[in-house]
């Protein structure tokens, strides 16, 4: 169904039968306007086209490279477009995009691609030109008059010498200001400047740079150079770059075979023609060839993440959990500001975990004022009641068993196509089961306690996973360190359909 007759029903009709919503390409837009509200212009320009495959319905259209070539180009605009928004600290939009597209229309700047190609012209100054190679160039302009950069900004050196210690010394910076204009010829200023020796010397200077930059796109040609001209005012420029700046000794004589290059000290013979060519060409179409595409697009697929989140990977009702009964092994921290929690429950924590009671007192003494100044937290803690706690927490470890201690254990565990890692904060291996302990910096009331270790459940679930794979231990014992309450809390999780490992 066509728009006009679309737009000729009435109100309920197009309401409930948008316009042309049974064609695919109008579906898969209406199925990215979720994903695209959160998108950049220029991701949103980048989906668009690998989504509906425009690329390849354009190839269809003919010309192919400067359809190509003018996608990469609006591309391109995208890019600039935020860019500019970034340098004015301003927002972008697609309907910011839009307009900056007007503007560009509106000031012929919406340039199309160059369409590069076997057949393709490539028009460029000769400064662009530098470094390029092309098949055949054509010097175009050089009939164009000469100029030396006399009036306006020059730098002028009073040496040859450069002091690489000091580029800017010996040099300075000259304005001098036309103020004839076009009017200055045959004036008495004109007469002083043409005698004087800085005339001279932005003469020889201007040759010099008008000689470097035909050297550049003569030297652009693999197997022909064409030095296009007309009758008048011929070849001006490439006359001076070889006769020291006299423009009307002709370089090229089309009566002679000699040319005024030689290779091997022997003059480079030549064939002239002179070729007279109209100003209408016949237009010749370039043959189409094909457009080598990868394969399609695959639809979108859902995959999981590589790493494992341990707080998402167990479903709801999946764990049953058993919070006991929260034992102190000391009378915990007491600090009056608040914000001062956090780094201490960090503080204790470290020293735990680097701490040895069995150490000597004055090292493990030192230990402790170095991580209490490390923190700033000299106004809330010392030294005598770090290592105090210290030594009450490894007491309190005694209790279930002598064992191997392992600190900040590293587990890798495989589930599947995903991967679960993780630090065990202490591993405790004993004769008939495992402790796993994990530090809390939880700074809540006690009565919380349990909820708060109800939230690690699934971390433990998988690390009892790990630790029986690794030991083969069937009982393991799980254990929340609550770092300010100075206490344990022993946690039951249980797996009530465990997934298969592979």
């Amino acid at each position: 169904k066509n728009r006009l007759e679309w737009l000729a029903l009435d109100d309920d009709d197009r309401r409930y039968n948008p316009w042309s919503s049974d064609q695919p390409l109008i579906k898969k837009l209406n199925d990215l306007r979720a994903k695209a509200s959160e998108l950049s212009s220029t991701e949103m320009l980048n989906l668009l086209l690998e989504v509906l495959d425009l690329r390849r319905i354009m190839a269809h259209w003919g010309n192919i490279p400067q359809r190509m070539d003018n996608v990469d180009m609006l591309r391109k605009f995208a890019l600039q477009y935020e860019d500019n928004c970034n340098r004015l600290h301003t927002a972008a939009s697609l309907g910011g995009f839009l307009l900056y597209l007007n503007e560009m229309a509106a000031g012929e700047k919406d340039a199309r691609g160059s369409g590069e190609g076997t057949d393709a012209v490539n028009l460029l100054t000769y400064h662009r030109s530098k470094g390029l190679e092309w098949p055949v160039v054509i010097c175009h302009n050089l009939e164009k008059g000469f100029r030396d950069n006399l009036w306006g900004m020059n730098i002028v050196a009073e040496s040859d010498h450069v002091d690489l210690d000091n580029i800017l010394a010996n040099r300075w910076l000259r304005y001098w200001i036309n103020p004839y204009g076009l009017q200055l010829k045959g004036t008495g200023l004109a007469e002083r400047i043409e005698a004087s020796p800085e005339q001279e010397i932005s003469r020889y200077q201007a040759l010099q740079e008008e000689a470097r930059l035909l050297y550049v796109g003569i030297t652009r040609a693999r197997d022909y150079l064409v030095f296009p001209s007309r009758k008048k005012p011929h070849t001006k420029w490439l006359n001076r770059c070889y006769h020291e700046g006299d423009e009307d000794r002709p370089t090229l004589d089309q009566s002679s075979s000699e040319s005024i290059w030689t290779w091997n000290d022997q003059p480079i013979i030549i064939h002239p023609e002179v070729i007279h060519l109209g100003r209408d060409f016949t237009q010749v179409e370039p043959a189409e060839g094909l457009l080598t595409y990868f394969e399609k697009r695959p639809a979108e697929k859902n995959y999981l993440p590589y790493l494992i989140d341990a707080g998402s990977y167990f479903k709801r009702g999946s764990l049953k959990v058993n919070p006991g009964t929260f034992k102190g092994y000391s009378g915990g921290a007491v600090v009056a500001d608040v914000q001062n929690l956090h780094p201490l429950a960090k503080l204790i924590t470290d020293f735990f975990l680097a701490d040895d009671p069995a150490r000597q007192a004055d090292q493990r003494m030192a230990m402790a004022e170095g991580l209490i100044a490390r923190y700033e937290a000299e106004d809330f803690t010392n030294g005598i009641e770090i290592c105090q706690w210290s030594k009450q927490f490894y007491q309190e470890l005694d209790q279930y068993g002598a064992g191997k201690i392992y600190r900040s254990y590293p587990l890798e565990l495989k589930i599947g196509n995903q991967v679960f890692k993780t630090d065990i904060d202490w591993l405790i291996v004993t004769k008939d089961r495992c402790i796993i302990i994990k530090n809390s910096k939880f700074a809540g009331l006690k009565d919380r306690y349990s909820k708060h270790a109800k939230d690690k459940a699934g971390w433990f679930a998988l690390c009892e996973r790990g630790i029986r794979t690794i030991f083969g231990t069937q009982e393991i014992t799980k254990l929340v360190h609550f770092a300010l309450g100075g206490g344990l809390l022993n946690l039951k999780v249980t797996e009530k359909s465990p997934k298969k490992l592979l």
